[in-house]
């Protein structure tokens, strides 16, 4: 079965559909991942085919000036969406055009949420092309956490069940309002439809199978999901045997104790060398030695001590294991990265769901509560630094859901789930 995967975003986005194109091909099915084209290098090393899903380049968008208003717009989750709206308009169509040519010969479609309206006109261009859902965040109503948009919601609050619920709803009615005319433009002018329902409420009232690729230990499956809900466990891509660390790294490692590496994936920063000095003197004031990863800019070039060492990327897979805890954004596949090692961690959220996953290795207790942003510095985070290395609490807990982790196959367990 020829079986397409729709993923829209940033490398997190689409590292852990590579992972599960993989174990498919294996199982006898014919994945392509649709992908932006920025990605087709990384789709390919892996041995998947790939095929162009283009509404932009991810880095650059994140990298604008309107990206970095986006990111930096921290209080405001309704500003957020109507900015991201803003800066997605005009890529509308390209990715409409884009999906029907690369999506021809598909048989059935796995799609993750970032694409999951466009998933929704081709099916009504060929509706009898089966579907599954494919997520790397909660998205369907439950009394048993809030969505990831809203501060966890209370027991102890009146109705606190009947609000958390809500507030899932009112997250999908909000996705579906901010992008809903220019995607009817777009609909209109390359399939020929006519206006959209909110695909977000049709996945819950029709019942749309879907896989959820992160781990029960994690996010347990609420009890109010249906059985066309499945909690897979995570979608692991391990890195290319053929890589090597560096020379530079390897050297860093073995001069002395673990270090703590701090990284913010594809996440930008708007002052970057500010973030970078208050870092390392975060660092300092813990006593701990640092590697700094770049990422797609969170961390600017400074000049930095012996202790510490700056890198553009490592395989968190490699990495994580040999660091005494880890630092980052909170973007769901670094979480559950960080967890697979079963170092310590603390997530610094910048935007989106990042609050939700830091919530969550907080309750497995692999490290503390999220940091804001707005408060690292030197005397505050370097505080906190040293806490999350010296408390046995976090590692023991880390751990724990590390061995928990290691005893699932997410890849396995979607496959067999999945409904074609």
């Amino acid at each position: 079965m020829r079986l397409a995967i729709l993923t829209l975003g940033s490398r997190g986005d689409v590292q852990p559909y590579v992972a599960l194109a993989r174990g498919l091909a294996a199982a006898g099915y014919r994945p392509v991942v649709l992908a932006a084209p920025p990605f087709r290098g990384f789709v390919e090393a892996h041995g998947v085919e790939w095929r162009s899903f283009d509404c932009g380049d991810p880095r650059a968008m994140l990298h604008s000036p309107e990206g970095r208003a986006i990111v930096g717009q921290l209080g405001n989750p309704f500003k957020l969406l109507a900015r991201l709206a803003r800066l997605l308009e005009p890529m509308l169509e390209k990715g409409y055009t884009d999906l029907l040519q690369s999506t021809a010969d598909a048989e059935a479609l796995l799609v993750a949420p970032t694409a999951l309206t466009f998933a929704q006109g081709l099916r009504e261009r060929r509706p009898e092309l089966p579907f599954a859902g494919g997520f790397l965040q909660p998205g369907h109503p439950t009394a048993a956490f809030a969505s990831w948009m809203f501060p966890e919601i209370p027991r102890w609050l009146p109705f606190s069940g009947a609000l958390r619920r809500a507030s899932h709803r009112l997250v999908w009615r909000l996705l579906f309002a901010v992008m809903r005319k220019a995607n009817d433009r777009a609909r209109a002018s390359v399939l020929g439809l006519g206006p959209a329902t909110n695909c977000f409420r049709d996945m819950c009232t029709e019942r749309w199978p879907t896989l959820y690729g992160f781990s029960p230990t994690v996010v347990p499956k609420p009890p109010d999901w249906g059985s066309e809900v499945d909690v897979t466990g995570y979608w692991f891509l391990d890195h290319d045997p053929s890589w090597c660390p560096p020379a530079a790294l390897e050297a860093f490692l073995a001069a002395g104790p673990p270090p703590i590496c701090v990284g913010f994936g594809s996440m930008p920063s708007p002052d970057p060398a500010a973030l970078s000095r208050a870092v390392v003197g975060a660092l300092a004031r813990a006593g701990r030695r640092g590697i700094l990863l770049s990422g797609w800019g969170a961390l600017g070039d400074v000049e930095l001590p012996e202790t510490v060492l700056a890198l553009e990327s490592a395989p968190h897979d490699w990495l994580y294991p040999r660091v005494a805890a880890v630092v980052h954004h909170g973007g769901a596949g670094t979480t559950s990265a960080a967890l697979r090692a079963g170092v310590p961690s603390m997530v610094v959220p910048f935007m989106a769901d990042q609050w939700f996953w830091g919530s969550r290795v907080a309750r497995l207790g692999a490290g503390p509560s999220w940091f804001p942003r707005r408060k690292v510095s030197a005397e505050r985070f370097g505080d906190a630094l040293r806490e999350l290395v010296e408390n046995p609490r976090w590692r023991e807990g880390a751990r724990r859901a590390a061995d928990a982790i290691a005893n699932e196959d997410g890849v396995a367990r979607a496959i067999a789930a999945l409904p074609f």
